[in-house]
C-alpha cells in the first residue's frame, strides 16, 4: 500500500529543478515581499507564479497554460510598472528574469516540434490505433484509467530502464521532450515515441471483442479506458530488431510498475497478454515471442449455444459421471478430481473448472480451479458448489497413463 509519502514523492517528480525555482520560488519570495511592504501588486505576482506551480504539482493538464497566461500577465504588469513608475533594480531583474522563464518555458514545445520534423514521422491526434499497418517495434500497456505522465516522469523510467542518465546536461546519455499524448525518446544513436491516450485502443472496442473466442482477452478490450505505448522510430542502418525490442521492453517493464495494467499488446502480431505476475517477471529476460507464448491462465473459449459437437460431448460426460464419482469417493489422494460446470455471479455465468473436494446430495463441492474472466468477487480459489446435473465435464488422474487424464470429453468440440 503506498503511504502519502510516497504519493507526494511521485508528485514532487512532476516539476523539474527550474520549475521549483520559478513556480515556487519565486512565488513564495513575491509573497514574503508583499507580506512585508504590504504590497498588493507584489501579492498578485505571487498568486499568478503560484498557481501553474501547484497545477503542475498534483497534475493538472492546465499547468502549462495557466504558465503562459502567469508570463502574459506579469509582462503587461512590468511594462506598466516602466512607463508609469521610476525603473529599478528590481524591477530590471523581474524583466529579465520573466523573458528567460518565457523562453524556457516557450521554446520546449518548439524542441518538441523540431524533433518531430526531423523524424519524419507524422504524428497527429487523429492516428488510427487500428491501422492496416501497425509498427514493426512496439509494446503497448492497456490500462485500467488514465494516469498522469509528463516528460519529467519518464525520463526518471527510462534512467531505471537503462541505468544511465536521461537530462538536459551535456553529459547526459539521452533525453525525453515532449507534452500529454506524444513524447520523444532518444537513448545513444535510438529515436524511440511514447505515445499515451486517455481511450481504448480500438476505435470500436465491442467489434474487436465479438471477433475473439477466447473471453477474458475478449473482456481486457473492452475493459481497458487508456494506453501508452513505445514505439520504435529510427536509429543506427545496423541496428538489430531484437536489440531494439530488448530496449522497448526494458522501458515498457519500468512503465508497468504501476498497479494499473490489464495486459501487454504486440501491435504486429495482434496478440494480448493478460498482465500477470509472470508477464512482469518474464518481460526484461525473455524474448517477445516468449511472452506471449505464457499460459498464465487457463483459456475462456466462446463455444456457440448449438454446437452439436458439444452437446455431444457433454452428453457423454454425463453418461459416464457415476466413474467419476466412484473414483473420487474409493481415491485417498484427491488432487487432480475436476469438472466444469457453470457458475453464476454478478449477473454473470462462466462455465469454468472447479477442484472437487466433496460429492453430496447431488451437489458438486469444491475450488474454482482457474481465474473467472467477470464473475464479480469471485476469484481462483474461491469455494462453490455447484448442482451435479449441470455438471458438463470432468477429468481426474489415470492410473494407466499420468500425462492423460481420465475424461476431458468436451476438450475435442474445442478443437
Amino acid at each position: 500500500m503506498k503511504t502519502p509519502f510516497h504519493r507526494l514523492k511521485k508528485m514532487a517528480h512532476r516539476l523539474t529543478l527550474f520549475d521549483w525555482g520559478l513556480w515556487f520560488g519565486g512565488g513564495i519570495f513575491c509573497l514574503v515581499e508583499a507580506i512585508r511592504t504590504s504590497n498588493g501588486m507584489m501579492g498578485a505576482l505571487a498568486l499568478l507564479l503560484l498557481t501553474p506551480g501547484i497545477a503542475q504539482f498534483t497534475g493538472h493538464r492546465w499547468a502549462w497554460h495557466a504558465g503562459i497566461g502567469s508570463f502574459s500577465i506579469c509582462g503587461v504588469w512590468l511594462a506598466y510598472m516602466r512607463l508609469q513608475k521610476p525603473f529599478t533594480i528590481l524591477t530590471g531583474a523581474l524583466i529579465v528574469v520573466s523573458i528567460w522563464a518565457i523562453w524556457q518555458h516557450w521554446t520546449e514545445r518548439a524542441t518538441i516540434a523540431e524533433l518531430l520534423r526531423e523524424s519524419n514521422e507524422a504524428i497527429s491526434d487523429g492516428d488510427d490505433a487500428d491501422g492496416d499497418e501497425p509498427p514493426e517495434n512496439s509494446l503497448v500497456l492497456w490500462l485500467k484509467g488514465p494516469r498522469f505522465l509528463d516528460a519529467g516522469i519518464l525520463s526518471r523510467h527510462a534512467e531505471q530502464a537503462f541505468g544511465v542518465s536521461f537530462g538536459e546536461s551535456e553529459d547526459a546519455d539521452g533525453f525525453v521532450v515532449g507534452k500529454e499524448n506524444h513524447y520523444i525518446l532518444k537513448l545513444g544513436e535510438c529515436w524511440f515515441i511514447i505515445h499515451y491516450r486517455e481511450s481504448n485502443y480500438f476505435e470500436e472496442p465491442e467489434a474487436v471483442a465479438k471477433e475473439m473466442k477466447e473471453l477474458r482477452r475478449a473482456n481486457i478490450v473492452r475493459q481497458h479506458e487508456a494506453w501508452l505505448s513505445v514505439d520504435y522510430l529510427r536509429g543506427p542502418d545496423n541496428a538489430n530488431s531484437d536489440e531494439i525490442m530488448g530496449k522497448i521492453r526494458s522501458m515498457v517493464s519500468e512503465l508497468a510498475s504501476a498497479d494499473d495494467v490489464l495486459a501487454l499488446y504486440h501491435p504486429n502480431t495482434r496478440r494480448i497478454a493478460p498482465w500477470s505476475d509472470e508477464v512482469k517477471s518474464m518481460i526484461t529476460s525473455r524474448s517477445t515471442e516468449d511472452i506471449f507464448e505464457i499460459k498464465a491462465y487457463v483459456p475462456v473459449i466462446r463455444v456457440e449455444g448449438d454446437s452439436e459437437k458439444m452437446a455431444a460431448a457433454v452428453a457423454e460426460a454425463r453418461r459416464h459421471w457415476p466413474e467419476f464419482v466412484a473414483a473420487f469417493h474409493a481415491s485417498v489422494e484427491r488432487d487432480g478430481f475436476s469438472v466444469k460446470a457453470p457458475v453464476t455471479e454478478a449477473g454473470n455465468t462462466e462455465f469454468i473448472w472447479i477442484s472437487v473436494r466433496a460429492i453430496s446430495d447431488g451437489q458438486i463441492h469444491g475450488f474454482l480451479a482457474n481465474d473467472p474472466v467477470a464473475l464479480g468477487t469471485l476469484k481462483i480459489g474461491a469455494f462453490v458448489s455447484v448442482s451435479e446435473a449441470d455438471m458438463n465435464d470432468w477429468c481426474y488422474p489415470s492410473a494407466e497413463k499420468a500425462d492423460r487424464p481420465r475424461g476431458l470429453f468436451t476438450l475435442s468440440a474445442f478443437r
